[in-house]
């Protein structure tokens, strides 16, 4: 009975969320300039009409270069080290995209208003589970049309980098176009390869432990931000980059553009468990002292000192051959996507509480499904925030 009644839930999620698609395809991104409140949306709820809109956007980021420059600051070593090795990771990479999503707005009035659409994997495992596909590409409608895995076999050298893979151009998606992917921002036109390295995603089971009562559980318990950090981060954010392989598995990772709907996956996993464990706006002291704000871990083989709530961000720019700069700071194209962004983690607690660069998330239906598989939240905001073992 309990096998029975275990695929019996897992079809009611999965109707539920095709439902939810069929219901939600007007398009959200005006294209006029005039923008309301910023909101990412899950790409499986939007239009033809936007996700062609995306599909132009990291097109021209390619072609004029920014695409390539901001692949140089994420394999930046040290800037790398930083952001994957450290507590700082999710932090580190909402100041990242935020950066990329002020990029993609600024190269033209029809793309003023895009936000980056986040992967709904949770979504794509549920049918994984209901026998109604294959494998990890046929699960994803997001992965179909970034391009699915067929390429050529090749080996690039992304920012001297070696990256191996199925080389995508994305032309077998009417939602992907990457002929004007560039390996370093100091190339262009023919010389670029014009397509992004890859692992075989038709020949790959997809990744366990993607239940939405297993994110459920990560979200619920009330162990402060490190324990739910490091589980988030060597858990669903790895297992998903271990799979997708090609660019995905290397420094330049942020080559391949699922990169940046899979961390603003991250960075709503993230920001769910603001609103779950501390639910309220929270004072300046409060996100540099809280336990459930943020808190200082590293790797053991972390070779520098780990970041704490104070630190500002390592984020440099370094190409191939080229000098280390700091992104706010003198790059004569990067800057201004940066230099307005705040650089000490604790400002990076919420994306609700970032002044004017403030965003949010359509997912009231995912925290529904999710009380449904047993989020279970702090009843009262007012929570020692100072104590890791506090339970209402």
């Amino acid at each position: 009975m309990a096998p029975h009644h275990a695929k019996s839930r897992v079809i009611t999620f999965f109707v539920a969320i095709s439902l939810l698609v069929a219901s939600t395809n007007a398009n959200v991104w005006p294209t006029n300039g005039v923008c309301g409140s910023r909101v990412r949306y899950s790409w499986d709820t939007l239009s033809v009409d936007d996700k062609k809109l995306y599909r132009d956007a990291i097109a021209t980021a390619m072609s004029t270069g920014y695409h390539a420059l901001f692949v140089e600051v994420h394999s930046d070593r040290a800037s790398f080290r930083e952001a994957h090795n450290t507590c700082g990771m999710m932090f580190w990479h909402r100041r990242y995209l935020l950066a990329y999503e002020d990029m993609l707005r600024s190269l033209g009035t029809k793309f003023s208003c895009i936000t980056i659409p986040y992967w709904d994997y949770f979504a794509d495992y549920a049918k994984f589970l209901a026998n109604s596909c294959a494998n990890f590409e046929d699960c994803s409608t997001f992965l179909k049309d970034m391009g699915g895995s067929t390429g050529p076999w090749t080996s690039l050298q992304i920012n001297g980098y070696v990256v191996n893979g199925n080389c995508v151009n994305g032309l077998s998606s009417q939602y992907a176009n990457f002929t004007s992917f560039c390996e370093k921002s100091t190339m262009s036109g023919s010389s670029c390869s014009g397509c992004i390295p890859r692992g075989s995603w038709s020949t790959a089971n997809y990744p366990s432990g993607f239940c939405y009562s297993s994110l459920a559980k990560y979200l619920s318990l009330q162990f402060g931000f490190a324990w739910f950090s490091q589980n988030i981060h060597y858990g669903v954010h790895q297992s998903i980059h271990n799979m997708a392989v090609g660019a995905m598995v290397t420094y330049p990772t942020s080559a391949d553009p699922i990169f940046y709907s899979h961390h603003a996956t991250v960075d709503l996993i993230h920001q769910l468990y603001y609103d779950c464990q501390i639910g309220r706006t929270l004072t300046d002291t409060e996100k540099k002292t809280g336990d459930y704000a943020f808190q200082s871990c590293a790797q053991i083989d972390y070779p520098a000192t780990a970041p704490t709530s104070t630190s500002t961000m390592t984020m440099y720019w370094n190409a191939t051959g080229q000098s280390q700069i700091p992104v706010e700071s003198r790059h004569p194209r990067l800057g201004e996507f940066f230099a307005n962004q705040p650089k000490e983690y604790w400002r990076y607690v919420s994306a609700s509480d970032l002044g004017g660069l403030s965003y949010s998330y359509a997912s009231d239906e995912l925290f529904t499904l999710l009380k449904g598989e047993g989020l279970a939240c702090p009843k009262s905001h007012t929570r020692k925030l100072w104590d890791a073992n506090y339970v209402d």
